[in-house]
């Protein structure tokens, strides 16, 4: 009867599940939270060491991690969003208009960049967030396009068409290139990203977000509030972003509404995360870090075609790797596993 009533807990079965799944989910983030640590300082000593040109390629696959992380994000919550150009290109003229305006520097910018991002995520959010996969994704980008086109109608605080020009050297501790200062600032600005995307996968909104994502129906029955936990990612995501597009202005030292509510900045996050593998921590990192650096050379070679490699890209990833670089390295690593343990068992 004891044991009976012992295999018949299905509660006290689900505790101890849950419990188990935590503790390797905790020792996952450890395992990521030290080779990250270690990766970190490998990127800042490149950009110390590295001359001009490559600092700017190192400059651009900084933004097309922070753009790859934010956008799974989203992602991780059941979403598919195009809007990354609106908080993007908001947050460039943010930081411009801050400078040329208010003669205010990029660290002063950042705060009203991460403001109004938010703001913003919180407009499109409680208008769209209900919505799901193509249309929630329709929505988002209409939103970008409806903001590159105030800004061009709002010529007389953004300059319309003409763009806005920023001459102004970001300030840093200690001497050095405008260049190697914005380099940093990327990379911190990456490593906030990184962190807050590790407690969202550590805290209990990662339980949340996990419900949503495989079952609607069933997190709302659970009481997982959809939308609150949906607009909670959204607003981070577009907080980030909007705060690396006023960076960007100021490296760039030159912006027009067609430059940077480009739908290709939303796109190009897109390729990143699902090539590296969405809903994993490393998977959007690795996934910029490979195809930033060779997307650079193909905008060289091809210019806006570099686009259709890209889809390319991400037509056959979708089809033979469905699950990224990390899905199959995790395919790869299991197969071993359970080859070397098939040996241990013949032995």
């Amino acid at each position: 009867m004891a044991a009976a009533a012992k295999h018949s807990d299905p509660v006290g079965a689900a505790s101890k599940i849950s419990q188990a799944w935590m503790q390797n989910r905790s020792r996952k983030s450890n395992l990521f939270l030290a080779i990250w640590g270690i990766a970190s300082v490998a990127i800042l000593a490149y950009g110390l060491i590295a001359n001009p040109y490559y600092i700017r390629i190192g400059i651009s696959t900084l933004l097309a991690m922070i753009l790859a992380v934010t956008w799974d994000m989203v992602s991780y919550s059941g979403q598919l969003s195009l809007g990354h150009a609106a908080f993007f290109g908001t947050g460039a003229y943010v930081g411009a208009l801050s400078f040329t305006k208010l003669n205010w520097n990029l660290l002063a910018s950042l705060i009203p960049a991460a403001i109004i991002g938010i703001v913003l995520a919180l407009i499109i959010g409680r208008i769209s967030i209900r919505l799901q996969g193509a249309y929630f994704a329709i929505a988002t980008f209409a939103f970008a396009e409806a903001m590159r086109v105030l800004v061009l109608l709002a010529a007389g605080l953004t300059n319309g068409p003409l763009g806005v020009t920023v001459l102004d050297a970001p300030p840093f501790p200690v001497q050095t290139s405008p260049q190697l200062a914005i380099f940093v600032y990327f990379l911190l600005l990456l490593e906030a990203v990184v962190l807050v995307n590790v407690w969202l996968r550590k805290s209990r909104w990662n339980f949340a977000f996990r419900a949503i994502g495989e079952s609607e129906a069933a997190a709302a029955t659970s009481g997982v509030s959809i939308r609150n936990t949906r607009l909670i990612s959204f607003c981070i995501s577009a907080m980030f972003v909007s705060m690396a597009g006023a960076i960007y202005s100021h490296y760039i030292t030159y912006i027009d509404p067609t430059s940077v509510y480009s739908v290709q900045t939303s796109v190009v996050a897109i390729i990143y995360a699902v090539f590296g593998g969405v809903n994993t921590l490393a998977g959007p990192l690795v996934g910029a870090a490979l195809l930033s650096p060779i997307g650079e050379a193909l905008r060289v070679a091809l210019g806006p075609a570099s686009l259709l490699v890209y889809g390319a890209a991400l037509l056959l990833t979708i089809i033979f790797i469905p699950g990224g670089i990390m899905g199959l390295l995790d395919m790869v690593t299991a197969r071993f596993s359970k080859r070397a343990g098939s040996k241990q068992r013949g032995e």
